[in-house]
């Protein structure tokens, strides 16, 4: 993970983010927190697009115990919302502007059953479902005929 000191947190009614500015128009999804266990990563946060989940974006297994401090104490974190991680999400909606999947992005998600993605996404990197073991249902977007990342989500 990057240096913490790099990392930016916005709120807004539904959510917490947590990312990492990549450049003046791009976006590495770090973390989120939420309502309710249907998560819908928006396309553009703070003017930047979401153009990548970070590795184990949603587990909380992996998010720094310094970095949740930093949230409570920087914006709060409401007592109606909790880390949209592990068991506690059930579906995540991802951009079409999500390009890349890192590692183990959805690990230990044990209750997610649907994922709503774009069939342009360029990189699902290893492990990326491990122990998503409810995971029952793929929606993806995109034309008949035309490349798609399917082939590596299937291959996890």
């Amino acid at each position: 993970m990057t240096d913490i000191d790099n990392i930016d947190i916005i709120k807004n009614e539904n959510y917490i983010y947590v990312y990492e500015l990549l450049d003046e128009n791009s976006i590495r999804l770090i973390h989120m927190f939420g309502k309710a266990p249907l998560c819908h990563v928006p396309s553009v946060i703070n003017g930047a697009h979401v153009t990548e989940l970070a590795p184990y974006c949603f587990s909380a297994k992996s998010f720094p115990v310094q970095l949740k401090d930093r949230v409570q104490d920087e914006i709060g974190i409401p007592a109606d919302m909790t880390e949209l991680a592990d068991s506690y999400v059930e579906e995540i909606i991802l951009p079409d502007s999500v390009k890349k999947i890192g590692r183990l992005a959805f690990y230990n998600c044990y209750n997610l059953r649907q994922i709503e993605l774009s069939a342009d996404i360029d990189s699902v990197d290893g492990d990326a479902f491990m122990n998503c073991t409810h995971l029952s249902m793929l929606v993806m977007h995109g034309m008949p005929k035309t490349r798609s990342c399917l082939k590596q989500i299937l291959a996890q």
